[in-house]
């Protein structure tokens, strides 16, 4: 599971206020030139803790405490990324201290906080290994044919020449016997390619 896009989210305690900064990355350099480009966007701020996990599995993990005292910071961060399920993503929390002390406690929880209320305002996106077909079909089965895709597949593009042409996206695994018996051997799709795809998956309304 992987964030769609970037978020930013705000939390404030004890006047501190925690800005937290989620990006989807797909390497060490690219987090790490994220996390650079947030620094300089906050020259002013009191901290700029991070944490990033990158691969399917997870097999990088970084965290940097950025001042804060060793392990309120960026270990918070990283472990709130980690129980998400989230993968590919680097998390920057921006620290304005507002003049209150928080302790360990209250910056561990401040923290991870942040990054959680963060990632659960995210939208979120499934990764699935999806096919391409191309069919080819006559003008006249255009209807029989839209109708046998509706819960199916994708159309990606169309074609109008001397017969149509259609390029579906399926991650249905029958989907070319389905097209042969619906169609009676009409519509024989041509197998292009293999591709990981990102699903948008539901927004969960908390309320």
């Amino acid at each position: 599971m992987r964030i769609k896009d970037d978020v930013e989210h705000t939390l404030t305690i004890n006047k501190s206020e925690f800005i937290c900064y989620l990006h989807k990355c797909f390497s060490e350099e690219d987090a790490r030139d994220y996390i650079n480009k947030i620094r300089k966007l906050h020259r002013e701020a009191t901290h700029c803790c991070t944490a990033f996990v990158i691969g399917e599995n997870n097999e990088i993990q970084r965290s940097n405490d950025d001042g804060e005292p060793s392990g309120t910071a960026g270990m918070p961060i990283l472990d709130a990324l980690r129980k998400s399920g989230i993968t590919n993503c680097c998390a920057c929390v921006v620290r304005y201290y507002g003049g209150i002390k928080l302790g360990a406690g209250g910056l561990i929880r401040a923290y991870s906080g942040s990054v959680s209320e963060a990632l659960q305002a995210a939208k979120k996106v499934d990764v699935r290994m999806m096919s391409i077909y191309q069919c080819s079909f006559s003008y006249d089965l255009i209807n029989q044919f839209d109708f046998f895709l509706k819960d199916l597949g994708t159309i990606l593009d169309k074609t109008y020449e001397l017969d149509v042409c259609y390029t579906i996206l399926t991650d249905n695994p029958t989907f070319f016997d389905e097209c042969i018996e619906y169609t009676n051997g009409k519509v024989s799709p041509h197998f292009i390619e293999e591709k990981l795809v990102e699903v948008d998956l539901p927004t969960i309304n908390s309320n």
